[in-house]
C-alpha cells in the first residue's frame, strides 16, 4: 500500500469521526432505551395501581348494591305505606309500655297500617322468651319472629306484628 503521509493522517481523521459518530449514536441510543424502559416502569406501576384501586372498588360492589337495594325496598314500602290511624298508634304505645323488658331494649321500631316491626335486644334466653310470650298472647296480633342473632352478651331480635283478620 502506498499512502501518503497526508492520505494517512486523513484516513485516521475520517476513522475517528466514524467512531465518534458511532459512539454518539450508541449513546443516545442508551439514553433513548433508558428513557422509554423509565416511561414503562412508571405506567406498570400506574396500571397496577389502577387494578389494585378497581379490585377495591369491585369489592365494595356488592355492598352497596346491596345497600342501594334496602333503601329502594325502604322507600317502596314507605310509597305503598297507608296512613294509620289514631287509635292504632295509640294501642300501639301501650303495647310497647307493656313489654316485659328488663334489661334489653327495643332499638327500633316501625308502624304502619299493615304491620308493627319491633327489632331489639335481650340480655338472656329467658327475657327473650318472656318477650316472645307476651307478643304471642297479645289479643289481635300475629306475631312472627323474623331474625333471631345471639351474640356474646345479648339476644338480637326482630319482630314482625300484624292485625289478625277478624273476618
Amino acid at each position: 500500500m502506498n499512502l501518503l503521509p497526508w492520505r494517512l493522517t486523513a484516513h485516521r481523521q475520517q476513522s475517528r469521526q466514524a467512531f465518534r459518530r458511532l459512539i454518539l449514536a450508541l449513546g443516545i441510543f442508551l439514553a433513548a432505551y433508558i428513557a422509554l424502559w423509565q416511561v414503562n416502569l412508571r405506567s406498570e406501576n400506574a396500571l397496577n395501581r389502577t387494578q389494585t384501586e378497581l379490585e377495591q372498588m369491585n369489592q365494595k360492589l356488592p355492598a352497596l348494591i346491596a345497600q342501594v337495594r334496602r333503601q329502594q325496598q325502604h322507600l317502596t314500602q314507605q310509597a305503598n305505606s297507608k296512613p294509620v290511624a289514631r287509635a292504632q298508634i295509640q294501642q300501639t304505645m301501650d303495647l310497647l309500655q307493656q313489654l316485659p323488658f328488663i334489661q334489653g331494649e327495643l332499638s327500633d321500631f316501625t308502624l304502619d297500617a299493615e304491620q308493627i316491626r319491633l327489632k331489639g335486644k335481650a340480655q338472656d334466653q329467658r327475657e327473650f322468651e318472656q318477650i316472645q310470650q307476651f307478643l304471642n298472647e297479645f289479643p289481635a296480633l300475629k306475631s312472627e319472629l323474623q331474625q333471631f342473632l345471639p351474640q356474646q352478651n345479648e339476644l338480637q331480635f326482630e319482630f314482625y306484628l300484624s292485625r289478625e283478620n277478624t273476618s
